[in-house]
């Protein structure tokens, strides 16, 4: 369950009136009463932190499977693009109909395009060169350069991505 508008403001209005009672408990420290309601307070703004940060950790683990789900994805198309490639291309030699795996072809590009940025030009052969928008090849004829992405088994607050450039 994601937090709404009220439970966030609801956090901060805890923090405040923690504050507020730890300011009051200064003014009276012996009442039996102020110390339980700041402890109270602190222990809904703690749950309340607490809850928020399995929130964010269940994101993280949903968006780390996502990635490599679509990495797989693409992976997949990107072979797919250069095994036609290379059947485009033989046809065109001998003098076969291609349009069918030309479809097929842009199909798979457009699955790779909607995934990330990428450029792509057709050579006169018939083949095409993919690479992404930083121009890093990914097909170049028959050949594939894989995306590299393994999911972190799991995720924790300790857990941090590398820092890398896009590409």
């Amino acid at each position: 369950k994601q937090k709404t508008a009220y439970e966030i403001v609801d956090c901060d209005w805890s923090s405040d009136r923690v504050l507020f009672r730890s300011q009051s408990l200064s003014l009276t420290p012996q009442s039996p009463s102020a110390k339980q309601q700041v402890v109270l307070d602190a222990q809904t703004v703690s749950n309340t932190l607490n809850s928020s940060a399995t929130q964010i950790q269940s994101l993280r683990n949903q968006a780390n499977q996502n990635i490599g789900s679509l990495a797989t994805t693409v992976n997949q198309s990107l072979d797919h693009i250069a095994s036609l490639n290379m059947q485009i291309t033989h046809g065109i030699a001998t003098h076969q109909p291609v349009g069918d795996l030309e479809d097929q072809r842009d199909r798979e590009l457009n699955t790779v395009a909607d995934a990330m940025n990428v450029s792509y030009f057709t050579r006169p052969a018939g083949d095409v060169v993919v690479f992404t928008g930083s121009g890093q090849t990914l097909v170049d004829g028959g050949t594939v350069e894989h995306l590299d992405y393994t999911p972190t088994s799991s995720m924790n607050e300790t857990v941090s991505y590398p820092d890398r450039k896009s590409t």
